[in-house]
């Protein structure tokens, strides 16, 4: 019959009533929910716009971004043109990038005690499509690109010094 056909989402061969949750009770969409989902939206839009601002280089017009490479994977991009990353990068799926103020603290939490390795430097603009700013250690965002990094990508490859066991950032971003 067509009644029998048409007779919407079943759950445990019941209908289910999209007026009501799993529970029975009736759904609530209040005033409050859909503001508070907006102003969640917008608010985060404002904090991705102040990043992309507040890394912003003085005078350069360019917002820079910095990828730590291990030697070997350097090396593996360099031959090959383009890279996926690190084995880190392609578990999550995206190229990890630190913005010049958060590199630091992605040395001495992922390179601690590292040697031979090399400091790439990317101009995030030509990026915009396949970059995405998004919240990670203690809600800051970070620059995650969404394709292989590609070696016209690089403004410039540096190797990343370290002196008394620590690396040294001095002069090096610029």
């Amino acid at each position: 019959m067509h009644g029998e056909r048409d007779r919407g989402p079943l759950i445990a061969g019941k209908p289910l009533n999209t007026d009501t949750s799993l529970t029975g009770r009736p759904r609530r969409t209040t005033i409050r929910s859909i503001v508070d989902a907006s102003v969640r939206s917008a608010r985060l839009e404002i904090a991705v716009n102040l990043a992309r601002c507040k890394y912003r280089r003085e005078g350069s017009g360019m917002t820079l971004v910095y990828k730590i490479f291990r030697a070997e994977e350097f090396e593996a991009f360099e031959a090959a043109g383009r890279t996926a990353g690190s084995p880190d990068d392609v578990r999550d799926g995206f190229v990890h990038f630190s913005t010049g103020a958060q590199l630091e603290e992605t040395a001495s939490r992922h390179f601690a005690g590292e040697a031979g390795l090399m400091l790439v430097c990317v101009d995030a603009g030509p990026l915009a499509d396949s970059l995405k700013w998004e919240p990670s250690r203690d809600g800051a965002l970070f620059p995650h690109l969404y394709r292989d990094l590609r070696i016209e990508d690089v403004k410039f490859a540096r190797d990343f010094p370290r002196a008394d066991g620590r690396h040294m950032f001095e002069g090096i971003l610029e």
